[in-house]
């Protein structure tokens, strides 16, 4: 309860049921160097790099998860990326990223060269409260640069009051509000609501 409200869980209990409505921020970050530099210090205690197949079956094992150790393996022979945190050797927050497309139902589309989706972005629950999921974002960046990407696109849900914390934090930037609606996994609706002006 503390980190959602009422109205998204009131959702996820409609999604149990088969009628999927999902509210959603599409989401421009940019790494911008000097204005989120807190997160280079104060985190000594904690070691940051992508992680393989072995950490696979952890995150699989962690409560609430929905996907397999075999989804999950799956998609990194697939050449989706999944950067972590760990503390004295145990994983504490991780995300993904995908370098060919954005794959979320509600707005899907193709990345470009200089391009990233963002996906995931989760902290075990006992290490919650410390800021990892902006640190683990922000150390993200850094490696995604060497890779030549400047453009990381992510998608948001409306009510997740963390999610949008965090990335406000990081001084991202919503592109535009759209709504997905599924119902009984046969049926897809897409709807794009409003579409922020871009800043020059």
């Amino acid at each position: 309860m503390r980190h959602n409200n009422f109205i998204r869980l009131f959702l996820d209990g409609l999604s149990r049921l088969g009628v999927r409505i999902t509210p959603f921020y599409l989401t421009l970050e940019n790494f911008s160097g000097t204005e989120v530099s807190q997160y280079d210090t104060g985190y000594e205690e904690y070691q940051t790099g992508f992680v393989g197949p072995e950490d696979m079956k952890i995150i699989s094992a962690l409560p609430i998860r929905t996907f397999s150790t075999e989804n999950l393996l799956a998609k990194l022979e697939e050449g989706k990326v999944c950067f972590g945190v760990k503390h004295q050797g145990k994983l504490a927050a991780f995300t993904w990223g995908d370098f060919q497309e954005c794959t979320f139902d509600g707005c899907p589309f193709s990345l470009k060269e200089d391009e990233a989706y963002l996906f995931d972005a989760y902290t075990l629950m006992e290490y919650r409260g410390r800021g990892l999921a902006p640190f683990a974002r922000y150390q993200f960046y850094k490696e995604l640069q060497k890779f030549g990407k400047t453009s990381l696109y992510s998608v948001t849900d409306c009510f997740n009051k963390s999610a949008n914390r965090f990335k406000e934090k990081l001084g991202a930037r919503n592109l535009e509000v759209g709504l997905y609606v599924k119902l009984f996994k046969r049926w897809k609706f897409r709807f794009m609501l409003k579409r922020y002006p871009e800043i020059k």
